[in-house]
């Protein structure tokens, strides 16, 4: 008799476009570490920027909410010792809590009358650069839609500064691999100068 081990969906993250050559991909902040601002183009949102702070060799996370518009000025980070902005999503950590609005959002390094763009996602993505969920011991089902997307369920160094998956760290998803994976650490996903789509299905448990 055959069994069927099915698994309850928790929720999906819906689809979204990661790297792409027309999306800033200046990471590198000051050596001791930066603020950081985040401009939305509406309240209401959740956006969360992953990088790197001074004196840490762990993946950094904060979640943004938007209580102010662009033309009101930026939201600013709790913490002024950013190093690195590896990207941005319009959601929470865990992919939650995503916008259907199209709407862009920009990080900038020091202020928003800083001319230091470290991350922007156009209206229509909810995306930019790196996308990083905080999935850790969850199951997923990977699906990459379109581009070539460089995905890890574990987080990547070199030494000891965390990077972003790529050619040379990470396995190449090619438009239609779908693959089941379960995070160590983050679920990390970045497309190449051409951009790419992929959306996450995590399973309870």
């Amino acid at each position: 008799m055959r069994t069927n081990n099915f698994k309850k969906e928790a929720y999906t993250i819906p689809t979204l476009t990661v790297g792409g050559s027309t999306r800033s991909d200046t990471g590198t902040l000051a050596s001791t570490g930066d603020p950081i601002s985040v401009v939305f183009g509406v309240e209401g949102l959740t956006a969360t920027v992953t990088g790197t702070r001074y004196g840490s060799s762990t993946l950094f996370q904060e979640e943004f909410t938007a209580t102010q518009t662009s033309s009101a000025g930026g939201i600013a980070s709790s913490y002024s010792d950013w190093t690195s902005v590896l990207g941005h999503q319009v959601m929470d950590r865990y992919g939650l809590s995503p916008t259907t609005q199209a709407v862009e959002v920009s990080v900038y390094s020091v202020s928003t009358a800083s001319t230091t763009q470290v991350s922007y996602s156009s209206s229509g993505a909810n995306a930019s650069k790196m996308a990083a969920f905080a999935l850790q011991g969850r199951d997923v089902t990977v699906h990459n839609i379109s581009g070539n997307n460089y995905i890890t369920t574990r987080s990547l160094n070199s030494g000891t500064t965390p990077i972003a998956p790529s050619s040379v760290n990470a396995f190449q998803f090619t438009a239609g691999i779908a693959s089941d994976e379960r995070v160590r650490d983050y679920l990390l996903s970045k497309g190449d100068t051409g951009g790419a789509t992929v959306q996450v299905k995590v399973y309870e448990g």
